[in-house]
């Protein structure tokens, strides 16, 4: 059925997209780690007064202004940090480097960000790479299957959704079919998730299933292959 193979390529793209987008976030935030890491080795400290906050118009952000004395002058920066529980007049430590005083930062910002990076990345990460890796299991698996079980016709007898499984608000369908398996009892087989509407299967249409040869009991439903 063109709809199983259309809803695969989806799974798949769905799957990478996460673990290429986790990929990312989580290697920028291994990179921030050892780069805040080697700041703060070099950076010298200084007491700061928060004087001011900004509102950034470019990406409806906020600033916070510190006043602090770094190489026995005073100084004004944009610190790298904002909390909605900052107060002008707060005192805080900030650090720099004696080559640039005004690139000031503070290592709560510095902390967030590691986390917030390496946090969602870690997430995506384990959700694509997880989906990637359960749906090559699959597909070698129900590949061998095809080529080297037992076919059988099977009747559907019934179809419900998974309601236990969502992707954009869509929950995947479950086929159970029935048919005489080769010793001749009469067994009942469910499909795997398969993305599909449940009306786009019809009951009492036919369906291939394949059978280990060793192990009747491993099978796999085939939803592109349905004779109506």
């Amino acid at each position: 059925m063109a709809n199983v193979n259309k809803s695969n390529k989806l799974l798949w793209l769905f799957f990478g997209l996460f673990a290429f987008v986790g990929t990312g976030f989580f290697t920028v935030g291994i990179y921030l780690y050892f780069y805040y890491n080697d700041f703060y080795k070099n950076a010298l400290s200084a007491p700061a007064e928060i004087v001011d906050f900004k509102r950034n118009s470019s990406d409806d952000s906020n600033s916070t202004i510190v006043s602090f004395y770094a190489l026995d002058k005073p100084r004004t920066a944009e610190l790298n940090y904002y909390s909605s529980g900052m107060s002008i007049g707060d005192r805080i430590t900030v650090y720099y480097r004696a080559q640039n005083p005004l690139d000031v930062k503070c290592k709560e910002g510095s902390t967030l960000l590691v986390y917030v990076f390496s946090g969602i990345g870690l997430v995506f990460m384990v959700i694509g790479f997880w989906g990637l890796i359960s749906k090559i299991r699959g597909h070698i698996s129900n590949k061998r299957l095809k080529t080297h079980g037992i076919r059988i016709m099977a009747e559907v007898t019934d179809v419900g959704q998974n309601s236990l499984v969502t992707m954009n608000g869509v929950h995947p369908i479950k086929i159970v079919c029935k048919a005489k398996a080769p010793d001749g009892t009469m067994c009942e087989y469910v499909s795997g998730n398969v993305w599909l509407h449940p009306s786009d299967v019809a009951l009492h249409s036919k369906i291939a299933v394949y059978l280990d040869e060793k192990n009747p009991g491993k099978y796999y439903v085939d939803a592109e292959d349905i004779q109506i």
